[in-house]
């Protein structure tokens, strides 16, 4: 049976360490970014292109924030913003809009690379979606509400049942002791020894 290399991706016949890198990069599930030191997106790779059906150039051209929910799009540009000035990592939750016009979560983190002096050199950001984890627990959610209001519709209901006990535990020993005075106020009841 023949090989079928239409779906094979070529490599030069001596590819450089870098052509062996983009390949894996392009290669992953997950949605790859590379920014300069001041958080310009410069690449993105093959996954934001099948998710989003844009090229590369236009991905670039256009910058990530076109792809996010636009109730997400203001944290997002805020956090990334602070990262990129204090040079701490950038993580968050944010809804990335696929080519079918669907908004899907994510997990987006990107980690600055210093050169030997420890100056900030670029950013390479990983964004995966977490679409079925974000259901599983909005649905857990759901549950433990429900589960929540049947335990107090339970709990409400045993203390009625405790104060009906109660009242008619205080009724029952206010009867007896009623019933003790009766007879000992009755002079035709004897005790015996």
């Amino acid at each position: 049976m023949p090989l079928n290399t239409t779906s094979i991706q070529q490599l030069p016949d001596e590819p450089t360490e870098q052509e062996q890198y983009l390949h894996l990069i392009n290669l992953m599930p997950e949605k790859v970014t590379k920014a300069d030191a001041d958080g310009k997106v410069f690449y993105f790779n093959q996954s934001w292109v099948d998710f989003t059906g844009v090229s590369k150039e236009d991905l670039v051209r256009e910058g990530w924030s076109k792809w996010i929910h636009p109730e997400d799009e203001e944290e997002t540009e805020k956090s990334w913003l602070d990262a990129v000035r204090s040079g701490n990592k950038f993580e968050m939750e944010v809804r990335v809009l696929d080519q079918m016009g669907e908004y899907y979560w994510h997990m987006s983190r990107a980690r600055p690379i210093a050169d030997k002096d420890g100056k900030i050199i670029q950013w390479i950001g990983i964004t995966t979606i977490i679409q079925d984890q974000i259901e599983e627990k909005e649905q857990l959610e759901r549950v433990v509400k429900r589960r929540t209001k049947m335990l107090d519709k339970t709990i409400k209901e045993l203390k009625s049942i405790n104060l009906e006990l109660t009242d008619t535990k205080e009724k029952l020993e206010s009867d007896y002791a009623r019933s003790l005075i009766e007879a000992s106020l009755d002079p035709l009841i004897t005790i015996s020894t």
